[in-house]
């Protein structure tokens, strides 16, 4: 085998692979706008908590494409909880993100059996039973005006005296 052939070869492998490596890309790539989702904290004044999204659709200018696959509420496994202590002053639920949205975010609140109680709202507002759970579903666009993806959070608070 000649120098010619040699580098025939080798340009023949490295080009077979570079196909083979760029169709795995393509079949394995996300939705773009999936970078652009931020992450999303809880805080009572004390602790902080690192909360899961669940994606819900995606919204290209007027139109909605809900994914079929979408984590409700009911669903989830392992939220995560905090304690919110009514009586303390220094206790106050925060919730913070840690990229740009879009729009404001929406809160609803769900009780013990998951029955919403408070339906979407801009604000956090909280029952405050003591001794009661609540779930709170915070639902936020990623993205820009036009082009975003919604994203639905999910924690519980505990009403502590």
């Amino acid at each position: 085998m000649n120098k010619y052939e040699k580098i025939r070869r080798l340009c023949i492998i490295i080009g077979s692979l570079m196909v083979v490596v760029g169709a795995f890309k393509i079949l394995t790539r996300g939705n773009p706008l999936d970078e652009s989702i931020g992450y999303v904290g809880v805080s009572n004044g004390s602790q902080i908590i690192s909360v899961d999204g669940y994606k819900y659709s995606y919204n290209f200018d007027d139109e909605q494409s809900k994914l079929d696959n979408f984590v409700t509420i009911e669903n989830a496994e392992d939220i995560p909880e905090i304690d919110y202590f009514i009586n303390d002053d220094n206790c106050n639920l925060s919730v913070s993100f840690t990229e740009e949205y879009t729009g404001k975010p929406s809160y609803a609140v769900y009780n013990e059996s998951f029955e919403c109680i408070i339906e979407s709202q801009p604000d956090l507002e909280m029952p405050g039973e003591i001794g009661k759970k609540y779930y709170i579903e915070v639902s936020v666009n990623w993205g820009d005006k036009d082009n975003n993806v919604t994203v639905k959070y999910y924690f519980a608070v505990n009403i502590k005296e």
